[in-house]
């Protein structure tokens, strides 16, 4: 997708949306990503019908919500 970064994609569990992690590749700084993120790329990264490798994902148990008005 011409970013310099991993990408995860974390479906959840009704599978309808995903969250997406954006890991910076080592040397590169989140903010070089920031700056190289468009519409167009964002579009690319969630068409892409990535490969499915074995990992081991640890991440800290969280809460969000929004309110749509």
């Amino acid at each position: 997708a011409g970013i310099r970064a991993d990408i995860l994609e974390l479906p959840y569990e009704r599978e309808e949306m995903s969250m997406y992690i954006i890991l910076p590749i080592k040397g590169v700084q989140l903010s070089e990503i920031e700056h190289e993120l468009n519409h167009e790329k964002i579009k690319i990264i969630l068409n892409i019908d990535n490969e499915t490798a074995g990992i081991k994902l640890k991440m800290p148990s969280f809460k969000f919500g929004f309110k749509n008005d």
